[in-house]
């Protein structure tokens, strides 16, 4: 019997069946013991392959974290794009997508004692996912926030700026400076900083076009 193509829809699925069992060991284990102790060996161990096996989904360790890490911000990202499409007041639409963005973090920390460090240590392969998620929010929170001003619910002025101002105005509430405030006064804060900043964006009599 001949071997399926390399690119057969069979061993397609084989490598993304191997691919997922080495993610989630992958997890699990730097959830556990952080980036630093955990290695590739391990990796292999915890998802039953071979250590070569292991390399030909993944060329390092490096590229295990970027896959995990770009998971995890993919995660809150779609979280902050549902949170958007579900809210048609404006207003409102900012704020829930601020809410669904805290919350979609505060999720990811459970992972294990180790598990912020996918979202926060200095390495290239999350340095880079963290660049790219920025992009990414930045660009949701614009399109927000200028379909907020067309339609006269906020006061004038440039989104792409504003987007950068809000997330520098609710920086903690990312990681890791998020997971210095006690999860029971996480949802407070931020109603606090809601009332503070938001109101700031809405449109007032007088306001020009």
């Amino acid at each position: 019997m001949s071997k399926p193509a390399a690119d057969s829809p069979a061993v397609r699925a084989a490598l993304d069946e191997r691919r997922s069992r080495i993610l989630c060991a992958a997890g699990r284990l730097l959830g556990h013991y952080g980036l630093r102790k955990t290695t590739v060996a391990d990796i292999a161990r915890a998802a039953g392959v071979g250590v070569g096996s292991v390399y030909l989904v993944f060329d390092s360790k490096e590229a295990i974290v970027g896959a995990l890490t770009r998971d995890r911000f993919e995660h809150v990202l779609a979280a902050m794009t549902a949170a958007a499409a579900a809210s048609t007041e404006h207003g409102e639409r900012i704020r829930a997508v601020l809410d669904a963005r805290t919350r979609a973090f505060g999720a990811l920390e459970h992972g294990g004692h180790h598990a912020r460090e996918l979202l926060h240590f200095y390495c290239p392969s999350v340095e880079a996912s963290w660049r790219r998620f920025r992009e990414d929010e930045r660009a949701l929170l614009g399109e927000v926030l200028r379909a907020g001003t067309q339609a006269g619910a906020f006061a004038p002025g440039d989104a792409p700026t504003r987007a950068s101002a809000l997330l520098r105005a609710y920086a903690a509430f990312t990681p890791p400076h998020l997971y210095e405030l006690a999860a029971e006064a996480r949802q407070s804060a931020l109603i606090a900083l809601h009332a503070l900043v938001l109101d700031g964006l809405r449109a007032r009599p007088g306001s020009e076009g």
